[in-house]
């Protein structure tokens, strides 16, 4: 992994927990300090975050976290359920029976620390959230579905992130979950895309009233 990449990979994550917040300054030269390193690669890992839709380049004041508001969500999840269940439907003849058990067990273990009130598991479901929906729609044959996807699913998860607030929304998204894996199981492809679209609907309203857009 390049000096780029590494610094790619800290900003982003920060971005999407929030550590960086919303119009929060990028210096290259602040960056260049943290991280030991010339400008050369903290230019290259803003340029990569651009890329993201996480940081924007203002004339004048230079990079910023982006800014986000209600509109933007609204694009997000009106392509979301367009692309994501496309991607699913082609990918699903590839989902071995394996996979999806090993899936279900991990969302099963997560199941169980929640009953014991691990209040730190809420990054741990985001984390799998993202994991599976990759999983779900990663194996497509479509290139391009691919190469959009990756690029919604950060700003899907920045979004779901900024919107979690407690166990009583992590129950929900764990039953959501456990059903499209247990309609992967069974075979039934129609179900499980029904499913799907349902759970990006649910998923984007709990966005919607949960998103603090001034953090």
């Amino acid at each position: 992994m390049t000096i780029a990449e590494k610094i790619t990979k800290t900003l982003r994550q920060e971005i999407l927990n929030n550590t960086l917040s919303q119009g929060e300054p990028l210096s290259e030269n602040v960056l260049g300090k943290r991280f030991k390193t010339s400008r050369t690669p903290v230019r290259e890992a803003i340029r990569r975050l651009e890329n993201d839709r996480l940081v924007q380049i203002i004339q004048g004041r230079g990079a910023i976290v982006s800014m986000m508001d209600i509109s933007q969500l609204s694009h997000v999840f009106e392509v979301r359920i367009v692309l994501e269940p496309l991607a699913a439907e082609s990918s699903f003849v590839f989902l071995r029976q394996p996979e999806i058990t090993k899936l279900e067990e991990q969302w099963l273990a997560l199941e169980d620390r929640l009953h014991s009130q691990e209040i730190e598991i809420i990054q741990d479901i985001s984390d799998l959230d993202r994991k599976t929906h990759r999983f779900f729609t990663h194996k497509t044959p479509n290139p391009w579905l691919r190469t959009f996807l990756s690029t919604l699913e950060i700003q899907v998860a920045r979004m779901q992130n900024m919107a979690a607030s407690g166990l009583g929304e992590a129950t929900e998204s764990i039953r959501q979950h456990l059903e499209l894996v247990s309609l992967l199981k069974s075979g039934d492809r129609e179900a499980f895309i029904v499913a799907l679209r349902n759970h990006i609907i649910i998923s984007k309203s709990y966005v919607a009233s949960n998103i603090d857009l001034n953090r």
